[in-house]
């Protein structure tokens, strides 16, 4: 997969910027590099919901509303890969980790905390690639000091 993938400039910097966030690895960007068409025509929203994992609102005026869920119909091979490469950035990423750890203690439970890495993981990494960039730690801090 990788030889395929280093024969296209564009797609193997896309790789390059996909794995430098820990928890991404060879599998998980080479599954969004192929499911998207190397990021073209996709959103991460579109993707997000493709996935499964786009959270769902339902209410009606001011007085019914439900908790969201993920919709039931979604590409479960991505959604499974994409949940292992949220756990390992939950582990090995300390923007994920952080996170993770201040929805626990709001009380949130597990799966949700999860889906919500997944959806943030997902966002972050089509952001790497629409700017052309790889994954910094406190990229908000460095950003502020070069304005």
């Amino acid at each position: 997969m990788l030889e395929i993938i280093k024969e296209d400039e564009e797609m193997y910097r896309h790789y390059l910027h996909l794995i430098s966030c820990k928890g991404v690895g060879l599998v998980t960007s080479v599954m969004l590099i192929v499911f998207t068409d190397n990021f073209k025509g996709w959103s991460a929203k579109k993707m997000a919901s493709y996935c499964g994992i786009a959270p769902f609102y339902e209410s009606s005026g001011s007085s019914v509303f439900h908790k969201s869920n993920t919709g039931g119909y979604s590409n479960r091979r991505l959604k499974g890969i994409l949940t292992q490469a949220a756990r390992s950035a939950i582990t090995h990423n300390p923007t994920f980790k952080q996170y993770y750890q201040r929805m626990k203690a709001q009380g949130k439970p597990y799966g949700v905390i999860l889906n919500n890495v997944n959806n943030k993981l997902l966002h972050i990494l089509f952001s790497l690639v629409a700017h052309d960039c790889d994954f910094e730690l406190d990229h908000e801090a460095k950003r502020a000091l070069r304005a």
